[in-house]
């Protein structure tokens, strides 16, 4: 008997969360990415304080690590759907409260920050939905500090398509070479059950990208 597939509807809210198959959506986001997260950020240093920036930040498991791992900062998440700003305001309510953790709505072609704001930034699994890549990587680096980092992990995009190229060749001209961890030290992504729309396309191991925007 073949796997059923996501529905349409299943498939538009894995892009733009809404309603109550939104929030669905998200917690299964949040449970399914989990393992890659946790394999991705340990090829990364997350700075104990300042501002930490997580770009789609969805239902916020994320928001939750990087909280854990700068005590001493302020972790910001943005995110263009009312759903995901909603939930992942509800999951972080206590450091929401406590004012170290601020969700906003907005969209990574204009994030709504002004320059040099962040000390670190991450997307995780989202930028497949970016429709401008170049637009998007030149807003982050417009955000971030010189000498910050930003880490991209993404399991479904193909790092040899032109357009991850063209976008990682312009910040080896204006910041240090971008560091791509071997794809035989990525867990295996394979399709698991129907609820996360990227893993049923995901048949390669997963690839993780740090920039290290140094000279703006």
């Amino acid at each position: 008997m073949s796997q059923q597939q996501p529905s349409d509807a299943y498939l538009r809210n894995a892009a733009k969360p809404q309603g109550a198959m939104g929030e669905e959506v998200l917690t299964r986001m949040n449970e399914h990415h989990r393992d890659l997260a946790d394999w991705a950020f340990q090829h990364v240093h997350v700075p104990t304080y300042g501002r930490l920036l997580d770009i789609g930040c969805g239902g916020g498991a994320n928001l939750q690590r990087l909280l854990a791992q700068c005590p001493d900062g302020v972790v910001e998440g943005v995110d263009y759907s009312p759903t995901s700003v909603a939930l992942s305001t509800k999951n972080n309510r206590t450091s929401v409260d406590a004012g170290r953790c601020i969700v906003t709505q907005g969209d990574v072609g204009d994030l709504p920050y002004p320059d040099n704001r962040f000390d670190f930034a991450c997307a995780c699994e989202t930028v497949y939905f970016w429709p401008d890549l170049q637009g998007a990587f030149d807003e982050v680096q417009r955000v971030l500090r010189p000498g910050a980092q930003f880490l991209i992990i993404c399991e479904m995009g193909d790092p040899d398509d032109p357009r991850f190229a063209d976008a990682a060749s312009t910040r080896e001209r204006t910041c240090a070479t971008p560091c791509r961890t071997p794809a035989s030290k990525a867990p295996s992504c394979a399709p698991r059950e129907t609820g996360s729309a990227s893993s049923q396309q995901c048949k390669r191991p997963v690839q993780s990208f740090v920039f290290p925007l140094s000279d703006k």
